[in-house]
Protein backbone atom coordinates (compact mmCIF):
# COMPACT_ATOMS: atom_id res chain seq x y z
CA UNK A 1 0.00 0.00 0.00
CA UNK A 2 2.98 2.48 1.03
CA UNK A 3 4.66 2.18 -2.75
CA UNK A 4 0.96 2.75 -4.14
CA UNK A 5 0.99 -0.84 -5.68
CA UNK A 6 -2.97 -1.41 -5.03
CA UNK A 7 -3.15 -4.41 -7.34
CA UNK A 8 -0.88 -6.26 -5.24
CA UNK A 9 -2.41 -5.13 -2.37
CA UNK A 10 -6.21 -6.49 -3.41
CA UNK A 11 -4.27 -9.60 -4.04
CA UNK A 12 -2.78 -9.89 -0.33
CA UNK A 13 -6.00 -9.05 1.36
CA UNK A 14 -7.74 -12.13 -0.71
CA UNK A 15 -4.43 -14.57 0.48
CA UNK A 16 -5.04 -13.35 3.69
CA UNK A 17 -8.64 -13.63 3.87
CA UNK A 18 -8.09 -17.28 2.24
CA UNK A 19 -5.73 -18.18 5.42
CA UNK A 20 -8.48 -16.40 7.76
CA UNK A 21 -11.29 -19.00 6.32
CA UNK A 22 -8.57 -22.10 6.68
CA UNK A 23 -7.17 -20.87 9.88
CA UNK A 24 -11.16 -21.35 11.44
CA UNK A 25 -11.94 -24.14 9.13
CA UNK A 26 -14.44 -22.71 6.91
CA UNK A 27 -12.21 -23.87 4.19
CA UNK A 28 -10.21 -26.50 3.35
CA UNK A 29 -7.40 -24.51 1.76
CA UNK A 30 -5.90 -26.79 -1.55
CA UNK A 31 -3.18 -25.17 -3.75
CA UNK A 32 -5.48 -27.37 -6.55
CA UNK A 33 -8.77 -25.70 -5.86
CA UNK A 34 -10.26 -22.73 -7.35
CA UNK A 35 -11.92 -19.45 -6.16
CA UNK A 36 -15.34 -20.91 -6.94
CA UNK A 37 -14.32 -24.83 -4.99
CA UNK A 38 -13.91 -22.48 -1.81
CA UNK A 39 -17.44 -20.61 -2.62
CA UNK A 40 -19.34 -23.87 -2.47
CA UNK A 41 -17.13 -24.93 0.76
CA UNK A 42 -18.42 -21.85 2.57
CA UNK A 43 -21.98 -22.77 4.50
CA UNK A 44 -22.97 -19.67 6.34
CA UNK A 45 -24.87 -17.52 3.78
CA UNK A 46 -24.05 -14.21 4.57
CA UNK A 47 -20.26 -15.34 4.78
CA UNK A 48 -20.41 -16.89 1.50
CA UNK A 49 -21.92 -13.60 -0.41
CA UNK A 50 -19.61 -11.77 1.36
CA UNK A 51 -16.74 -13.70 -0.07
CA UNK A 52 -18.18 -14.40 -3.50
CA UNK A 53 -18.28 -10.26 -3.57
CA UNK A 54 -14.66 -9.90 -2.59
CA UNK A 55 -13.88 -12.69 -4.97
CA UNK A 56 -15.23 -10.68 -7.71
CA UNK A 57 -12.89 -7.51 -6.71
CA UNK A 58 -10.16 -9.65 -6.90
CA UNK A 59 -10.65 -11.11 -10.05
CA UNK A 60 -11.30 -8.02 -11.46
CA UNK A 61 -8.51 -6.10 -10.16
CA UNK A 62 -5.98 -9.28 -10.57
CA UNK A 63 -6.61 -11.17 -13.51
CA UNK A 64 -8.12 -7.95 -16.10
CA UNK A 65 -5.66 -6.27 -15.06
CA UNK A 66 -7.92 -3.28 -13.51
CA UNK A 67 -6.01 -0.13 -12.40
CA UNK A 68 -6.50 0.80 -9.34
CA UNK A 69 -6.23 4.41 -8.04
CA UNK A 70 -5.86 5.79 -4.11
CA UNK A 71 -9.62 7.19 -4.39
CA UNK A 72 -10.76 3.34 -5.66
CA UNK A 73 -8.84 1.73 -3.63
CA UNK A 74 -9.77 3.12 -0.60
CA UNK A 75 -12.97 1.41 -1.61
CA UNK A 76 -12.23 -1.63 -2.34
CA UNK A 77 -10.08 -2.19 0.68
CA UNK A 78 -13.46 -1.90 2.84
CA UNK A 79 -15.25 -5.25 1.56
CA UNK A 80 -12.07 -7.19 2.40
CA UNK A 81 -11.34 -5.43 5.78
CA UNK A 82 -15.28 -6.39 7.09
CA UNK A 83 -14.97 -9.60 6.18
CA UNK A 84 -11.76 -10.32 7.24
CA UNK A 85 -12.93 -8.51 11.13
CA UNK A 86 -15.58 -10.74 10.79
CA UNK A 87 -14.11 -13.92 10.83
CA UNK A 88 -11.58 -13.12 13.08
CA UNK A 89 -14.20 -12.27 15.29
CA UNK A 90 -16.24 -15.42 14.65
Amino acid sequence: IDQKNYRLAIRYYYLLTLKYLSDNKTISWQPQKTNADYINEIEKNDLKVSFQNITRIYDYVWYGEFTVNDLKFESLRKPFENLNQSILNA
